[in-house]
Formats: C-alpha cells, structure tokens, sequence
C-alpha cells in the first residue's frame, strides 16, 4: 500500500513538472516571437488583433489527462495484483489448515467446499461455523502475513 502511494506521488510530481516546463516553454516562444524585430502598432479594433492564447489551454489539459491515465494504470494494476494473491491464496486452502477470517475469528478449516468452508474454533466444545470461502482472509499462523511493513 505504501509503495502505490509512493508511487502515485512521484506521478502526480512528474506530472505537475512537465506542466511548469511546458507553460515555461510556451510563455517563453510567445516573448521571443513579439521582440523579433517588427514593431506591431495597436489598433483600436479589437476585432482586427489576434486573439490571445492562454498557456493553460492545450498543453496543460494534455498533460493532466495524461497523469491521470497513468496513475488509473498503475492503481489497478496493483489490485488486480492482489485480487490474483488472494484468489491463489484461496485455491490453495485445505483440510487442516489454519486460517483467519475478515471477521478476525481464527480457527483450523475441517471441512473445504466450493463455496463453503467449515471451521472448528474451539477444541473443547468442538464449536464448528461455517463461512463462505472469500471470508477468509489468512491462511498460516494468526498474526502473520507474507506483506512487508
């Protein structure tokens, strides 16, 4: 999670870098093009002078659609990533293991079906639940996780 938030804040600073260099750039050809040498004497027709180009109007727009492409691109791209751990995760659950669920109730899985998991939670009184199989959120030990922090 920290490196797509890193990650997404390094696209976001390219971005806004490449727009400054680009307004720069364009504030600078629209200097130089008016000292080329030519006198342009106003009018009092406002009709008669070429219309004003904001620097923000093409390159500035282009820009931002970009980074937000790329940063739509690199978010689900990361969930995507995690969706296929979890779906393995999920496929590789058997008879014996233990696991976690999202509700945090930690037990050991006896019974695997398609859609189903059974869980013994309590060796004492033999307390089975029965949980839908994407309810399962680790499988190992309770508390560890192959994520770095």
């Amino acid at each position: 999670m920290k490196k797509m938030i890193l990650t997404a804040l390094l696209a976001i600073a390219a971005i806004g870098f490449v727009a400054a260099t680009a307004i720069a750039q364009e504030a600078t050809t629209a200097t130089s093009n008016q000292g080329s040498g030519a006198e342009v004497t106003p009018t009092s027709s406002p009709a008669t002078q070429p219309a004003q180009k904001s620097p923000f109007d093409n390159t500035f727009f282009w820009v931002m659609i970009a980074g937000a492409v790329v940063l739509f691109y690199i978010m689900s791209r990361s969930r995507k990533k995690q969706e296929a751990k979890q779906k393995q995760m999920l496929s590789s659950l058997k008879k014996g293991d233990k696991v976690t669920t999202i509700g945090g109730i930690i037990g050991t899985a006896i019974e695997v079906r398609d859609d189903e998991v059974v869980i013994k939670v309590d060796e004492n009184s033999n307390t089975r639940m029965k949980f839908a199989r994407w309810a399962v959120r680790n499988i190992g030990e309770p508390g560890k996780t192959d994520e770095k922090k």
